[in-house]
C-alpha cells in the first residue's frame, strides 16, 4: 500500500479510503503499474480485477496514463479472469510463481 504522506505525488484524488496494494510510476514514460494481492483460499476472479481497475483514478495523477495490471493470488485464477487477462495483458501471479514448494 501507499503511504498516505506520498499521495501528493500521485494524485489530488488519492484519499485513505483507496489501497492498492502495488503502485509502481513511471514519471517520465507516463505509465504506472497497479497491483493487488489476495490471500485467500478461493481463486480471483474477475471481479478483483474491476476492483483495481475501478481504483485507478484514485492512483494516477492523470487519466491519460498508460496502466499495467497484476494481480497476485495464493489460490490461483478462475477460468474467465485467466482468458480475460491473457486477451488484455494483465499480469496474474500466483503463489507458485513465487515460492518454489507452493
Amino acid at each position: 500500500m501507499v503511504s498516505v504522506k506520498y499521495h501528493n505525488l500521485l494524485t489530488p484524488n488519492w484519499d485513505r479510503q483507496t489501497q492498492v496494494d502495488v503502485v509502481g510510476l513511471n514519471w517520465s514514460r507516463q505509465t504506472a503499474l497497479l497491483g493487488e494481492a489476495r490471500w485467500t483460499s478461493r481463486p480471483l476472479g474477475v471481479q478483483a480485477l474491476d476492483e483495481l481497475r475501478a481504483k485507478s483514478s484514485a492512483v494516477l495523477p492523470t487519466p491519460d496514463w498508460h496502466v499495467h495490471y497484476a494481480l497476485f493470488s495464493r489460490s490461483g485464477f478462475t477460468e474467465q479472469l485467466m482468458a480475460q487477462a491473457n486477451s488484455e495483458n494483465v499480469w496474474l501471479v500466483g503463489l507458485e510463481d513465487i515460492v518454489e514448494d507452493a
